[in-house]
This record gives structure tokens, C-alpha cells and sequence, in this order.
């Protein structure tokens, strides 16, 4: 019978009790080791969900910090005269938002 890539012998009885208490030895061993990873995974998993709610309430909050910047942006006038916003209030393309963080710089 095969079992977690063991194989073991049912039909045969194990030749000296040396023998017999290396097996149980092993097997004590493959267990003790299956408990700690079964626990280690368990662990794992309780971190996965702990990032994924941490994700969650990242991804809600950053429509108000979204307009927190726009905000912000649309009272300052190295943005505001240097038409940085567009009808949106948030530039809507890499380089417009490169050449805004630029002009800013020159001031």
C-alpha cells in the first residue's frame, strides 16, 4: 500500500524488534514533521486572509485620498496655472504627469 510516498508491508512481519522500532521511530518522526507543517500552513493561511483584508481596505481608501490630491493640486498654483489638471482634475496620461512634476521643479 502506497501512503504519502511511503510504502509499507502488511503482509510481511518485520524480521527483528530493531527493525520494528526504527520503523516506528520513522514514522513517529514523518508525523511529528506532518503536524508542523499542517500547522505552518494553517499559519500561512491566517496571514493570507490578515493581507487580504489589509488589500481590501487599501483598495476602498484611495478614492478619498484620490481626492485629497486633486484637492490639494487644484489650490496650488505651480499646478493649477500650468494647466497640470485636466477636465478631470487628475492627469489622465504619464506624460503630462511627468512634465507637471517637472515645471513644479523649475519654479
Amino acid at each position: 500500500m502506497l501512503h504519502g510516498g511511503i510504502h509499507e508491508r502488511e503482509a510481511l512481519p518485520p524480521t527483528d524488534k530493531g527493525k520494528k522500532g526504527k520503523s516506528a521511530d520513522i514514522m513517529s518522526s514523518l508525523e511529528a514533521r506532518l503536524q508542523r507543517v499542517e500547522h505552518a500552513m494553517a499559519d500561512n493561511q491566517d496571514k493570507v486572509e490578515d493581507i487580504d483584508q489589509h488589500i481590501d481596505g487599501l483598495e476602498g481608501g484611495h478614492e478619498e485620498l484620490h481626492g485629497e490630491i486633486q484637492g490639494v493640486m487644484s489650490r496650488n498654483p505651480a499646478y493649477a496655472d500650468r494647466g497640470c489638471l485636466m477636465a478631470g482634475g487628475w492627469p489622465t496620461k504619464a506624460y503630462l504627469s511627468l512634465t507637471c512634476a517637472y515645471s513644479f521643479k523649475m519654479l
